[in-house]
């Protein structure tokens, strides 16, 4: 199965969560205004990008994961409205390529819809999901660099003082 395939197949839940928050607050939000088309619209534009923004961070991931490692290094998880790529026992510098990859190419998908004439403030919306999922905090993508960070630097650190042994 390919990766792209395989992260859609996982995500079909997100994708309906989402749908469901975009358009559930814009039809109300809309009708209230008193211009409903404007809001639907957005909301349509949003589950867009949100989509491919989605797919293309998990899929980055997958990709990366499989090319530095092997095509069985990583798998598509999912779990209600989460959709992960779990790549366990990579090397650190892998793992912090796969961890990065997800967020960028997120992002720039997101961004690439301004090229299509989507909103701005969507795009950019999207695109700030993505970069903020590279802070360290959590089960972010940030926190998994982080990790893969002072993993390269421990083995560096015993590397110059000739310790051996142990992960």
């Amino acid at each position: 199965m390919t990766s792209l395939r395989e992260v859609v197949s996982a995500s079909l839940r997100a994708v309906a969560t989402m749908a469901g928050l975009l358009f559930g607050v814009a039809v109300p939000a809309g009708l209230l205004a008193g211009d409903p088309a404007t809001a639907l619209t957005a909301a349509g534009w949003g589950l867009l990008i949100g989509t491919t923004g989605l797919w293309a961070h998990e899929t980055a991931h997958l990709v990366a994961a499989r090319r530095l490692a092997g095509a069985g290094a990583a798998t598509v998880v999912s779990s209600g409205t989460t959709v992960a790529v779990r790549a366990p026992g990579l090397e650190p510098g892998h793992a912090l390529t796969v961890a990065v990859a997800g967020p960028l190419v997120g992002g720039a998908a997101s961004l690439l819809w301004l090229a299509a004439g989507a909103p701005a403030w969507i795009c950019c919306g999207f695109a700030a999901v993505h970069a903020l999922n590279l802070v360290p905090v959590g089960g972010t993508d940030g926190a998994s660099a982080w990790r893969a960070v002072c993993r390269l630097m421990v083995r560096r650190w015993a590397a110059r003082r000739g310790v051996t042994g142990g992960q």
